[in-house]
């Protein structure tokens, strides 16, 4: 008697909502010692702007400072000026290198060889860069003013804003908005991911900040990785919707 093979029967199947992974990192590092040269030249660059943007304004603070020695009320709230307006041309160059390397990023995670011709090819989306990063790290700040921990959620609800302004060319507002929602309903892995990433990265500053060119560069390849994973597999409470374009160029 012969056997008569099992009969399935084609159900559909429950969509999966993406998930934030910590192995992102651990997928990132790979990706980074394949270009270990070219990502520590854009980490380079990158910490290059951000410390040209600071110095100038902060040096000025230092100096009236110094020059007034017993300081008045006046002169100590033009140093706290000075020193913001510092930090806020820090946030606003870090930016611009962080688009860069989200650019390669991206094409890295399409197979593609990537090169610093891709780190400097800017475009209109440089000034919507720049200002996405300036209310990332505004929102970080202040969040982390709350005993931390607000301000490591805001940077982890928000972490996908600039790969989404690089692969969709879209506004500010568009672009903090899908972060946010996608990622709301992950939150507790976003902010532990964006934490642990932030560490990961820092941990090249102990090497009297040299360390710092081939970490840096995690965090745009680990928040990357994190958008491939959300926009190639869209969820909504209507089934899955069209992807995201993470290949546009």
């Amino acid at each position: 008697m012969s056997e008569v093979p099992p009969q399935f029967a084609e159900y559909p199947r429950v969509p999966q909502r993406p998930r934030v992974r910590i192995e992102a990192i651990g997928e990132a590092w790979k990706l980074l010692t394949q270009d270990l040269g070219t990502w520590a030249l854009a980490g380079f660059i990158t910490s290059v702007f951000a410390v040209v943007a600071f110095l100038p304004l902060y040096l000025v603070a230092i100096i009236q400072l110094v020059a007034s020695r017993t300081p008045t009320l006046g002169q100590m709230f033009i140093f706290y000026v000075l020193i913001f307006g510092a930090m806020i041309a820090l946030y606003i160059a870090q930016g611009l290198g962080y688009a860069g390397m989200y650019r390669m990023a991206l094409k890295k995670l399409r197979g593609e060889p990537i090169a610093m011709k891709d780190y400097f090819a800017w475009d209109s989306s440089m000034i919507t860069h720049a200002v996405a990063s300036l209310i990332i790290a505004l929102g970080v700040v202040f969040g982390s003013i709350l005993c931390y921990l607000p301000g490591f959620i805001v940077g982890g609800l928000l972490m996908l804003t600039q790969p989404i302004i690089v692969a969709r060319k879209c506004g500010v507002g568009e672009a903090v908005g899908t972060s946010w929602n996608l990622l709301k309903g992950d939150l507790w892995m976003a902010t532990g991911l964006y934490f642990l990433t932030s560490l990961v990265a820092g941990l090249g500053a102990i090497a009297c900040g040299i360390g710092m060119i081939f970490t840096l560069p995690l965090l745009p390849l680990t928040f990357a990785i994190v958008y491939r994973d959300f926009s190639q597999g869209e969820y909504s409470s209507n089934g899955p919707t069209a992807p995201y374009d993470v290949m546009a160029r």
